[in-house]
């Protein structure tokens, strides 16, 4: 089907912005092949600066918008990055252009002005309050809704309509955890996601905390008379919450902008301490989900179950797929499949009929017959000839062209008997990432899930998240999980007893797990770490670059994150004697720091690790959303307390185990000082705070 309107729009201003770039980087090529006609013959570097200076001049006279000049010059880097590697250039090349575009503040005169109104407003509401002692259902109905706001700090729109939703229905149920109220809402609103499932089916549940007034006027509401009560439709909702007010052309009229507006009174009440993360936060300009409730649970009884199982690797012989169409199966990978799946779409040079779509299916179900294939490829022709009874033969050559070859390099060494959720979708996110065009990108990413939904209706591949092929931003694929600390001592000690690792991999797992759960680090980071990255201080502070195991994820991972003062006593002993082995075994600063096995530049399979923290933590609290990610996702939360909520942490052992010194060298190290202490500041960036 064509797309028309704003879709439309859409594609073609990405088509011609596409267009733009492949032209700009010919640009580039032109420019770079002016400047070095000669790459096979390394210039000197002062004949580099030279021509580069040229190279640069080229540009200021042939560009102009800041965005095209950009693209021109990181495309040239990336040329005389690969003249460095295949020539031989004895120098680096300049680094990449990058450049941030200003978020758009929040605190601008227009919400100021709103701010002032709505707190006028508030002020005003709140001198009635106080004078009026029997309210009607009505006016007791408002006034619960406003304090939800203006004191329990609940101020997304999405928010305020659910607990409206819920308030009209009678179901709003009040929880507490540590003496603190909380109730349950389930949000409707789009670009949420969720690990939550309710009747297994997944939601997005937010947990309100309320604040002891907004509890009252609950209670209050709870007494009235209702009788002839009708409570106010969502579109309604703003009119009704501002009925009554004085004029005032700066008080918002959309639930939206009031709602953003009220924080201000919010963060100006007594006793209130918010800063500017927690602001955006709480009127949702920053997404973050709620733990679920079992999770939330075990922070106060971080009860953990006994395991029988002691082995690292799983040894159990592969499961096979069969199929009827065909159940040959073979353990080696046909290198030749992709040629000839490709045939079976393409007619002979010998007809010039057209292919029809039966042929095509007939060659299809003549090739499945032709096995034994592995599992994926089995997986593959099925899908192809299950596709070819709705599809055109052009259009199933262009799903091979876009996913085949993936497809197979993917699954070529696939253990389908132990293929977890986490690790195919940490396959499928590695497959996705490589895709640089966003219109290719998204036509692989529908085909993926295509497949994807083939196999899982079919027994072969596990279930995964649906959000996790959503190309829009706004939809980032998200898991919510604290692992709290009594739980990371039961891993920690589960791999002490593993009985297919020696003393050395027991150690170097250990210490890859503290690593991630006390600094933050994702196991791509921790796969790639050499023992340059780690600086030989009373500090550790930990270089997370790029080098030849793998590529930051972004540019924000570039950082350094300080190692040891982040550590409990054990846990730095358990890393020392790590590093001081390695450092003794293989004294190269290129070894990598962790690799299980005899090879120091042998990386280790992330999918194993993974699938290993992942079930163990599972299996250890009988909750069945962790992984790996939770240990960096506990950390980033952690430090977040240790800023927050420092004086209250001494009653939190189970969230977090520092004391109340090692709390303050935390923030020292991270924070650094400023020149008003008469000090220098940190030249070290902060553990990079947590996105999705």
């Amino acid at each position: 089907m064509t797309k028309v309107g704003v879709n439309a729009r859409e594609e073609a201003s990405s088509k011609k912005r596409n267009t733009e770039i492949a032209r700009l980087e010919q640009h580039a090529k032109a420019l770079i092949t002016k400047a070095f006609p000669f790459p096979h013959l390394p210039p000197s570097q002062q004949d580099f600066e030279k021509q580069w200076q040229c190279f640069m001049d080229d540009c200021n006279n042939t560009l102009g918008a800041k965005r095209d000049y950009r693209i021109v010059f990181n495309a040239a880097v990336k040329i005389i990055r690969r003249y460095q590697r295949d020539f031989g250039w004895p120098f680096s090349p300049p680094s990449y252009l990058v450049s941030h575009k200003e978020p758009k503040q929040l605190r601008t005169k227009e919400w100021l002005n709103r701010a002032w109104a709505v707190n006028d407003f508030y002020h005003a509401w709140f001198d009635s309050l106080l004078a009026t002692s029997k309210p009607d259902a009505i006016e007791a109905y408002r006034n619960v809704l406003l304090s939800l706001l203006f004191h329990s700090g609940q101020c997304q729109s999405a928010v305020v309509l659910a607990f409206n939703q819920g308030l009209s229905n009678d179901n709003v149920e009040l929880k507490h955890i540590n003496n603190h109220i909380y109730c349950r809402l389930e949000l409707a609103s789009r670009g949420l996601n969720t690990n939550c499932y309710v009747e297994g089916e997944k939601k997005h549940i937010h947990l309100a905390y309320l604040h002891p007034i907004t509890l009252g006027l609950l209670r209050q509401w709870q007494g009235v008379c209702k009788k002839a009560w009708s409570p106010p439709r969502d579109k309604q909702l703003c009119a009704f919450l501002r009925n009554g007010a004085p004029t005032d052309k700066a008080l918002p009229t959309s639930l939206h902008h009031f709602c953003q507006a009220a924080i201000y009174t919010t963060e100006h009440q007594e006793y209130v301490e918010l800063n500017q993360a927690l602001v955006e936060y709480q009127i949702g300009r920053v997404k973050s989900y709620s733990l679920p409730e079992d999770n939330l649970a075990r922070l106060s009884f971080p009860a953990v179950n006994g395991l029988s199982h002691f082995e690292f690797y799983t040894d159990a012989a592969k499961a096979t797929y069969s199929n009827p169409a065909n159940s040959n199966y073979s353990a080696v990978s046909n290198k030749a499949l992709f040629t000839t799946l490709k045939a079976c779409f393409i007619k002979a040079k010998d007809n010039n009929n057209k292919l029809s779509p039966s042929e095509v299916s007939r060659r299809l179900h003549a090739m499945a017959d032709d096995g034994p294939y592995t599992i994926g490829e089995t997986l593959l022709l099925d899908w192809f000839i299950h596709k070819a009874q709705t599809c055109s033969p052009s259009s199933l050559m262009q799903y091979h062209c876009s996913l085949s070859r993936r497809w197979l390099f993917l699954t070529e060494s696939c253990d389908f008997a132990y293929l977890d959720s986490e690790l195919l979708e940490q396959m499928y996110e590695d497959s996705m990432a490589k895709k640089d065009k966003p219109n290719s990108k998204r036509y692989f990413v529908a085909r993926l899930k295509d497949l994807h939904q083939f196999g899982a209706l079919s027994g072969v591949l596990p279930e995964i998240s649906s959000e996790l092929f959503t190309q829009d931003k706004s939809k980032q694929h998200t898991r919510a999980g604290f692992v709290d600390e009594p739980l990371f001592s039961a891993l920690l000690d589960h791999i002490a007893h593993l009985n297919d690792l020696n003393d050395d991999e027991k150690l170097g797992l250990k210490s890859l797990c503290i690593i991630s759960y006390r600094c933050g680090l994702r196991l791509s980071e921790l796969q790639k770490l050499q023992l340059r990255n780690f600086e030989v201080s009373d500090i550790g502070w930990i270089d997370i670059r790029d080098n030849r195991y793998g590529n930051n994820k972004t540019a924000s991972s570039r950082r350094k994150v300080p190692l040891f003062p982040l550590l409990l006593e054990h846990e730095k002993a358990i890393v020392q004697q790590h590093l001081a082995q390695r450092r003794l075994l293989h004294n190269k600063q290129n070894s990598l720091v962790f690799s299980f096995g005899h090879n120091p530049y042998q990386c280790f399979d992330t999918s194993d690790v993974s699938r290993f923290v992942g079930q163990t933590l599972k299996a250890l609290s009988g909750l069945h959303h962790f992984v790996f990610y939770h240990l960096r996702h506990s950390c980033l939360n952690r430090l977040q307390l240790v800023f927050e909520l420092d004086e209250e942490l001494n009653a939190m052992g189970n969230l977090c185990r520092y004391s109340a010194q090692q709390r303050a060298d935390i923030k020292s190290t991270l924070l650094g000082q400023s020149l008003q202490k008469a000090t220098l500041p940190s030249r070290h960036l902060p553990v990079m705070s947590h996105r999705k």
